[in-house]
């Protein structure tokens, strides 16, 4: 499992999902997200733990049936503890969806670090 987010992950992300992990874009720009499988919005790390535990749980079959089912129901039932239940917005990268992970998770990605961080490669 390999989470990034610019352009300095890209190539991990690709070589991570290549090699059949899971590659998770969080908060990530397009350098990031056009390269993952996985794309997470959220203002802190909590979905990264509650993915981790998944991971830990059933690799990243796991962690793709989460993505799928996130639900606090869901999530709480594979034993992530209540206080890592996060509010994220998660779902599967596609090809027919990229252009949409893109512009939700660049906007977000200002909006959470700042303009002019947010807009960094």
């Amino acid at each position: 499992m390999y989470v990034g987010d610019s352009i300095t992950d890209r190539e991990a992300l690709g070589l991570v999902r290549e090699a059949g992990g899971v590659a998770i874009s969080f908060n990530g720009n397009r350098y990031a997200l056009e390269v993952a499988e996985v794309a997470c919005l959220a203002e802190d790390a909590a979905p990264l733990v509650a993915f981790a535990l998944l991971f830990l749980r059933g690799g990243k079959e796991e962690v793709l049936r989460g993505v799928l089912n996130w639900r606090a129901e869901y999530l709480l039932a594979r034993g992530v503890p209540e206080e890592w239940v996060p509010r994220a917005e998660v779902g599967l990268v596609t090809e027919e969806n990229l252009p949409l992970w893109i512009s939700k998770s660049e906007g977000f990605r200002r909006q959470v670090r700042g303009v002019k961080v947010g807009g960094l490669g």
